[in-house]
């Protein structure tokens, strides 16, 4: 192997000293997965083409860290296309030839990969779970777990806390070939746009549940969506204004209204039962 990166010799070094301690954070996931994740490993780009990363494999690590040159068009379109204060969630493409970390992950057996992005202002966190070549099944894994997946993420934010805090001078690497990580805002405005038409075009005038005692119960447009608002913990008037329903006639009062017909119809008498109920529902 040749080392073109010995600047990130450290980042290296570091990785391995905190190994096991990783290992023991990522073994319930693991074990969850019946020992189909193999590899996992923690990103953190900033816009100055440094970046913070451990993982599990450390050939994968000592050859990402010492030789990569870049982070891999497939992974860097990820990056700028993660949104604020949301997950972005990245299924590793079928096809790795014209993308040099994806053909590097395929050579060291490390595939079929699911990547969690998170932005924030002033960096990007990646999360990544992976298989191997011949595991195309572990994606049916990913689909049906991942809110394990998502809570293990919360899990290691704080079991890694002591060695991931980046506020302490951790080894930072280094990607010679210069990338942008800026969030691709026009994309943004065009998924909005696609959301919008397509809520337009399919939302239903009327929604059927499927009750505790199994009868029907047949809401309106407007219903539904006091029920799915105050079920998040919401006032009447928050579910208002999320719904932009406040004006001099329509305000939390109609809300209000809108709850207690849900409730005559579902037989119930105070909100709490019918956000616990909601949650049960059949739909």
């Amino acid at each position: 192997m040749v080392i073109k990166n010995p600047d990130n010799m450290l980042a290296l070094r570091y990785n391995k000293r905190h190994l096991n301690e990783l290992m023991t954070i990522c073994h319930p996931l693991f074990k969850l997965s019946g020992n189909n994740i193999k590899t996992f490993s923690y990103h953190c780009f900033f816009p100055n083409q440094t970046h913070f990363s451990v993982g599990t494999d450390i050939n994968w690590m000592e050859f990402y860290l010492l030789t990569a040159s870049d982070s891999g068009g497939a992974f860097l379109d990820a990056i700028r296309q993660t949104p604020y204060n949301a997950y972005k969630y990245f299924l590793w493409p079928p096809h790795h030839q014209d993308d040099n970390i994806l053909s590097s992950l395929y050579t060291h057996n490390i595939w079929n990969g699911l990547s969690i992005l998170q932005r924030y202002k002033n960096y990007v966190e990646v999360w990544s779970f992976s298989s191997t070549r011949e595991n195309d099944a572990i994606k049916n894994f990913y689909i049906n777990n991942l809110e394990e997946i998502k809570f293990f993420i919360k899990s290691f934010q704080y079991k890694a806390s002591k060695f991931i805090n980046l506020s302490k001078n951790r080894p930072l690497a280094i990607i010679k070939n210069p990338f942008d990580i800026s969030y691709i805002a026009e994309q943004e405005n065009a998924e909005l746009k696609a959301k919008k038409v397509f809520k337009e075009e399919s939302y239903p005038k009327k929604f059927l549940l499927t009750a505790p005692k199994k009868e029907k119960i047949i809401l309106t447009k407007r219903e539904y969506e006091c029920l799915c608002e105050i079920s998040k913990g919401k006032t009447y008037k928050e579910v208002a204004k999320a719904l932009s329903l406040e004006s001099k006639s329509i305000n939390a009062r109609t809300v209000e209204s809108y709850v207690n017909n849900i409730k005559d119809k579902f037989v119930l008498n105070n909100k709490s039962d019918l956000i616990e109920v909601y949650h049960n529902l059949l739909i």
